[in-house]
């Protein structure tokens, strides 16, 4: 009797000690996976404004997102498709994505909620349009005469090329002088440019930006970059052990802007 109670409890010890094992696994399998790393961000794409800060309040931030990355903000030609969002008229914060207001509270509940904000700055061009035109805000423009901003000779006229557009990619003073699919080139050189960018890149920061892309990068010289953002107050500035609230790309779209 004594070596069947015995036999039985070594029955109910191994079955416990599996239960245990088992449970132990069940456990481990249903574990809520680690937030997202600190660095990890998104782009949310021609997002209207509104819609953003409501996706860094109720997705993003709960993910552990830590930034996100918008379309440019400013006055872009009148036109619905994404791409005109990347020809310019003004440096108004009106366009299709929303009003400056809508952008300003978005800035302000995505950054209350956690999330970074990157602004897409489009600061290589203005418009690709040959014909006079109104934007989406309604201000009056031609392709190399944008009133209160730029004038003729704020441009490139690079005279390499026929229609002054890029022919070679792999020719730097091509890439960076003459135009990219005809939109109309800013000579980043000048003082009267690099002043009226970093105007507007001051207006951003003054809002609440963490940070900017900056696009068509590759076709602004690294020393107009460079004496640009030096414009900008102290500590938003890129420093030199890489510490920065303003991240930069050298990247490009080489899509076929349509001609109006």
């Amino acid at each position: 009797m004594s070596g069947l109670r015995a036999r039985a409890g070594a029955v109910v010890a191994a079955v416990s000690a599996a239960v245990l094992l088992l449970a132990g696994c069940t456990q481990a399998s249903i574990e809520v996976p680690e937030p997202a790393a600190p660095d990890v961000g998104i782009q949310l794409f021609q997002l209207p404004w509104t819609s953003v800060a409501k996706e860094c309040e109720t997705t993003l931030a709960p993910a552990g997102i830590a930034w996100v990355l918008l379309s440019p903000a400013q006055e872009h030609i009148a036109a619905d498709e994404w791409w005109a969002s990347y020809q310019p008229v003004s440096y108004q914060l009106e366009s299709r994505l929303g009003t400056r207001d809508e952008f300003a509270d978005m800035v302000q509940r995505c950054t209350a909620a956690g999330v970074a904000v990157i602004a897409d700055a489009v600061i290589n061009h203005m418009t690709g349009q040959d014909e006079p035109g109104a934007g989406y805000a309604g201000t009056a423009y031609a392709h190399y005469d944008y009133p209160g901003l730029y004038t003729e000779s704020d441009f490139h006229r690079c005279g390499l090329t026929a229609n002054d557009d890029i022919q070679l990619y792999k020719n730097r003073e091509q890439v960076q002088n003459c135009e990219l699919v005809n939109l109309a080139d800013l000579d980043t050189a000048s003082p009267t440019v690099r002043a009226t960018i970093g105007a507007y890149l001051e207006d951003l920061l003054s809002l609440g930006v963490s940070g900017f892309r900056i696009d068509a990068a590759k076709h602004i010289p690294a020393t107009d970059v460079e004496a640009i953002v030096s414009q900008l107050p102290q500590g938003t500035r890129p420093s030199r052990t890489g510490s920065s609230r303003i991240p930069f790309s050298p990247m490009t779209a080489r899509n076929r802007f349509p001609r109006r």
